[in-house]
């Protein structure tokens, strides 16, 4: 056997064996284990059944009592909604200085949202998308900035895929609530939130 053909029969044999390894997602380009990985995060957890006095029940009742939030819907009303913080994910959305408008790489981040949002798994459910700004700039032009990349998200969401608009409520919260409390002007802080919707009022 000449040098070459054992050459290309070990790289053959190396082929055959990282295909093999490889998980189906990873072969896939991995965008369903991206949707599925939001489903997760976001879909409502079932309370865990009770024996006896209910200390589980209580517990779990305590811990994941939904908030208050005064919010918008994308018809543009005001509406207070009810928020399940334990079923919330946090997403890393570029957008322009002093800007709300969406670009290519922006709308492609969305992409794994918005085919788990639209999925049967999240259909039944709304949720509450809600903008984050770091501390730079005054606080009000925060909050309206925020507000503003939220439902620009929002409306995104329900063009590009099959999510009913009265599904999503969107709220700025401007730098109230950063991810790094130490470092109120970190970067990481400008975020959109997606936030299960437990009820309205």
């Amino acid at each position: 056997m000449t040098p070459s053909i054992a050459r290309l029969k070990q790289v053959l044999l190396v082929a055959l064996a990282v295909g093999v390894a490889a998980p189906p997602a990873a072969l896939a380009g991995g965008t369903d284990t991206g949707a599925t990985a939001i489903i997760r995060r976001l879909a409502p957890i079932t309370p865990p059944s009770v024996d006896g006095g209910g200390t589980d029940l209580e517990a779990t009742s305590i811990a994941r009592r939904p908030a208050r939030v005064a919010a918008t819907s994308l018809a543009n009303r005001p509406q207070t909604v009810l928020v399940d913080h334990s079923r919330s994910l946090d997403f890393d959305i570029f957008f322009a200085f002093d800007s709300a408008e969406l670009d290519a790489t922006a709308r492609a981040a969305l992409t794994d949202l918005g085919r788990a949002l639209a999925g049967r798994e999240l259909g039944p459910y709304a949720f509450l998308v809600a903008g984050h700004t770091d501390a730079k700039g005054s606080a009000g032009y925060n909050l309206k900035l925020s507000a503003a990349r939220a439902a620009a998200v929002a409306q995104y969401l329900t063009d590009a895929f099959p999510i009913e608009p009265e599904r999503l409520y969107t709220v700025g919260f401007g730098a109230s609530q950063p991810r790094v409390p130490a470092a109120p002007l970190d970067g990481r802080n400008r975020r959109v939130e997606v936030i299960l919707v437990a009820g309205t009022e």
